[in-house]
């Protein structure tokens, strides 16, 4: 399953794009890209953000190794996950609102979307777990090396089907 991330990003960045993107001739720029980013933030149900909470929580709060994994466990977000969070969300919003014109967000959102999801199975493979419980030991024991690399060039072809030449900087 972590092979087809590639792809699925490339489904919720079209998603996000072509919010923004429809956006375009009605409202701000800045509006258009909120609109995209919420779009992926409902695709993905904030599944994202939460991870990114609960790390900024762990790095921020914890000072050895098993306070962070006991961060990490809980459900709860603390100053510095809501702060990552918040943080993240404006600047994909500025990021998006910023671009040039709609085939620019479209295409920004689906290259981001898919080389974010490949850069992960990438790490996936070829990273040691942190812990051997959880749904990230999951998705890295069910990643192999040959997997993630074949997962990652999917990832780089997708982009770069989309975004053409900018792939190249991209990748």
């Amino acid at each position: 399953i972590v092979a087809w991330f590639p792809l699925a990003g490339a489904i919720i960045g079209a998603a996000a794009g072509g919010a923004a993107a429809g956006m375009w001739h009605v409202v701000p720029p800045l509006v258009a890209g909120a609109v995209g980013v919420t779009v992926g933030l409902l695709v993905t149900g904030a599944f994202h953000e939460d991870g990114l909470g609960d790390i900024a929580d762990a790095f921020g709060g914890g000072w050895t190794v098993e306070r962070r994994l006991e961060i990490l466990k809980d459900s709860r977000h603390g100053t510095y996950g809501v702060a990552a969070i918040c943080a993240s969300i404006v600047l994909r919003i500025v990021a998006l609102g910023s671009l040039p014109g709609p085939w620019a967000m479209f295409t920004g959102a689906v290259a981001a979307h898919t080389m974010g999801r490949a850069a992960a199975v990438g790490m996936a493979g070829t990273m040691r777990l942190a812990t051997h419980s959880g749904l990230g030991a999951d998705y890295g024991r069910g990643t192999t090396r040959v997997r993630a690399a074949v997962s990652v060039t999917a990832g780089v072809a997708l982009t770069a089907l989309v975004a053409r030449w900018w792939a190249a900087p991209l990748t």
